[in-house]
Protein backbone atom coordinates (compact mmCIF):
# COMPACT_ATOMS: atom_id res chain seq x y z
CA UNK A 1 0.00 0.00 0.00
CA UNK A 2 2.76 2.51 0.93
CA UNK A 3 4.54 1.77 -2.08
CA UNK A 4 1.68 2.84 -4.16
CA UNK A 5 1.42 6.18 -2.33
CA UNK A 6 5.34 6.49 -3.21
CA UNK A 7 4.95 5.45 -6.83
CA UNK A 8 2.42 8.11 -7.27
CA UNK A 9 3.74 11.19 -5.76
CA UNK A 10 6.97 10.23 -7.38
CA UNK A 11 5.03 10.06 -10.96
CA UNK A 12 3.22 12.45 -10.46
CA UNK A 13 6.25 15.14 -9.35
CA UNK A 14 8.31 13.50 -12.37
CA UNK A 15 5.51 14.35 -14.86
CA UNK A 16 5.38 18.03 -13.78
CA UNK A 17 8.71 18.66 -14.08
CA UNK A 18 9.42 16.90 -17.02
CA UNK A 19 6.35 18.94 -18.62
CA UNK A 20 7.90 21.87 -17.26
CA UNK A 21 11.09 21.28 -18.99
CA UNK A 22 9.86 19.89 -22.30
CA UNK A 23 7.53 23.81 -22.85
CA UNK A 24 10.62 25.52 -21.73
CA UNK A 25 8.82 27.08 -19.07
CA UNK A 26 11.85 26.43 -16.49
CA UNK A 27 11.93 30.35 -16.07
CA UNK A 28 8.40 30.76 -14.97
CA UNK A 29 7.82 31.37 -11.06
CA UNK A 30 4.75 29.40 -10.85
CA UNK A 31 6.06 26.34 -12.70
CA UNK A 32 9.32 26.37 -10.34
CA UNK A 33 7.23 26.77 -7.10
CA UNK A 34 4.82 24.37 -8.07
CA UNK A 35 7.79 22.14 -8.84
CA UNK A 36 9.67 22.59 -5.80
CA UNK A 37 6.28 21.89 -3.76
CA UNK A 38 5.84 18.86 -5.33
CA UNK A 39 9.38 17.83 -4.65
CA UNK A 40 8.69 18.63 -0.60
CA UNK A 41 5.50 17.06 -0.75
CA UNK A 42 7.37 14.22 -2.46
CA UNK A 43 9.80 13.52 0.24
CA UNK A 44 7.97 14.25 3.28
CA UNK A 45 5.29 11.66 1.99
CA UNK A 46 8.58 9.11 1.60
CA UNK A 47 9.82 9.72 5.04
CA UNK A 48 6.70 9.58 6.80
CA UNK A 49 5.70 6.24 5.06
CA UNK A 50 9.25 5.00 5.96
CA UNK A 51 8.94 6.35 9.34
CA UNK A 52 4.86 3.95 9.36
CA UNK A 53 6.68 1.23 8.08
CA UNK A 54 9.33 0.88 10.26
CA UNK A 55 7.19 1.18 12.99
CA UNK A 56 5.16 -1.70 12.12
CA UNK A 57 7.92 -3.69 11.36
CA UNK A 58 8.98 -3.39 14.79
CA UNK A 59 5.31 -4.02 16.15
CA UNK A 60 5.40 -7.03 13.91
CA UNK A 61 8.50 -8.36 15.23
CA UNK A 62 7.27 -7.40 18.73
CA UNK A 63 4.31 -9.56 18.58
CA UNK A 64 6.22 -12.54 16.95
CA UNK A 65 8.92 -12.59 20.16
CA UNK A 66 5.88 -12.85 22.31
CA UNK A 67 4.76 -15.82 20.64
CA UNK A 68 7.70 -17.87 20.31
CA UNK A 69 8.00 -17.54 23.64
CA UNK A 70 6.61 -20.83 25.50
CA UNK A 71 6.28 -21.61 29.16
CA UNK A 72 8.36 -24.75 28.56
CA UNK A 73 11.35 -22.46 27.46
CA UNK A 74 11.15 -20.07 30.16
CA UNK A 75 13.23 -21.36 33.42
CA UNK A 76 11.59 -22.53 36.35
CA UNK A 77 11.05 -19.95 39.55
CA UNK A 78 12.07 -20.60 43.10
CA UNK A 79 8.58 -20.12 45.37
CA UNK A 80 9.22 -17.99 48.52
CA UNK A 81 13.08 -19.20 48.09
CA UNK A 82 12.40 -23.06 48.35
CA UNK A 83 13.93 -25.26 45.66
CA UNK A 84 11.35 -26.55 43.32
CA UNK A 85 9.58 -29.95 43.31
CA UNK A 86 12.08 -30.64 40.31
CA UNK A 87 15.38 -29.60 41.69
CA UNK A 88 18.83 -32.19 41.66
CA UNK A 89 19.54 -33.44 44.98
CA UNK A 90 22.37 -31.08 44.65
CA UNK A 91 20.44 -28.06 44.46
CA UNK A 92 19.16 -29.12 47.95
CA UNK A 93 22.14 -30.39 49.89
CA UNK A 94 23.52 -26.49 49.34
CA UNK A 95 19.61 -24.68 50.34
CA UNK A 96 20.22 -26.90 53.45
CA UNK A 97 23.45 -25.55 53.82
CA UNK A 98 22.44 -22.34 54.11
CA UNK A 99 19.78 -22.73 56.34
CA UNK A 100 19.45 -20.16 59.12
CA UNK A 101 19.49 -22.06 62.88
CA UNK A 102 16.44 -21.37 65.08
CA UNK A 103 12.97 -22.84 64.79
CA UNK A 104 11.95 -24.66 61.20
CA UNK A 105 8.63 -24.67 60.32
CA UNK A 106 7.38 -27.64 58.45
CA UNK A 107 6.09 -27.43 55.21
CA UNK A 108 2.92 -28.70 53.83
CA UNK A 109 0.69 -31.00 56.04
CA UNK A 110 2.62 -30.72 59.25
CA UNK A 111 1.12 -28.69 61.73
CA UNK A 112 3.45 -25.36 63.25
CA UNK A 113 2.53 -27.37 66.67
CA UNK A 114 4.98 -30.10 65.59
CA UNK A 115 7.65 -27.72 64.72
CA UNK A 116 10.83 -28.50 67.08
CA UNK A 117 14.43 -26.75 66.87
CA UNK A 118 17.40 -28.23 65.64
CA UNK A 119 15.54 -31.10 63.35
CA UNK A 120 15.27 -31.19 59.68
CA UNK A 121 11.45 -31.21 58.23
CA UNK A 122 9.95 -34.47 57.69
CA UNK A 123 6.77 -35.51 55.87
CA UNK A 124 3.65 -35.83 58.46
CA UNK A 125 6.44 -35.76 61.34
CA UNK A 126 4.77 -37.61 64.32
Amino acid sequence: MYSIVRLFFLFITLAVTGLTFLTNQQHNRTYLTLVFVLTGVTLAVFLLLNILERREAEKAEKEKKHRSRTPASRPPSPRNGSSTKGSSPADSSSLRKEQKSGLTWGGGNIHASNATRGTRRKFLGK
